[in-house]
């Protein structure tokens, strides 16, 4: 497979050389899993009703989440 001559870049500027990636990867992150941390200190929230709380003392309720 041919590399576009845009995609090629060298060390002295004359646009001839190593291909460049173009493609980075992103880690895929569940949203929920980021939604239970707590925010003061770290650890995982347990739910309790319609909260989300931890034991530093942080607090959640579902209304902050909508």
């Amino acid at each position: 497979m041919a590399v576009p001559a845009w995609a090629l870049t060298d060390r002295d500027g004359t646009g001839i050389g190593e291909p460049v990636p173009s493609v980075s990867v992103v880690p895929v992150v569940d949203p929920e899993a980021l939604v239970r941390i707590c925010l003061n200190c770290g650890a995982t929230l347990t739910e309790r009703a319609c909260k989300l709380v931890c034991a530093c003392g942080y607090f959640a309720s579902c209304s902050d989440y909508y």
